[in-house]
């Protein structure tokens, strides 16, 4: 390795992963603003919102899969199976 590399440091030291209270946090900030604005339920796809609010990675496929959140109560994932059968 080139010697102007030497100065660098690793960037995740000191990284904590993100704790399931953040997490509780994040989707507690979204339902007031849901509230103020009207909104009744937030439907999320697979990708970066996913894992913002519920930590789930996912990839998208021809099959839907959602989390859905309502203004109030328990956020849920959704999945729709072969034959749109819902699990």
């Amino acid at each position: 390795m080139p010697a102007s590399f030497d100065h660098l440091k690793p960037m995740a030291d000191g990284v904590e992963p993100i704790s399931a209270e953040e997490r509780h946090d994040r989707l507690e900030k979204a339902r007031r603003l849901m509230a103020d604005h009207g909104i009744d339920t937030l439907v999320l796809e697979p990708g970066s919102s996913m894992v913002y609010f519920r930590g789930v990675q996912w990839s998208r496929s021809e099959r839907m899969m959602a989390a859905l959140v309502p203004a109030s109560g328990e956020a849920k994932i959704k999945l729709v199976g072969l034959a749109d059968k819902a699990v």
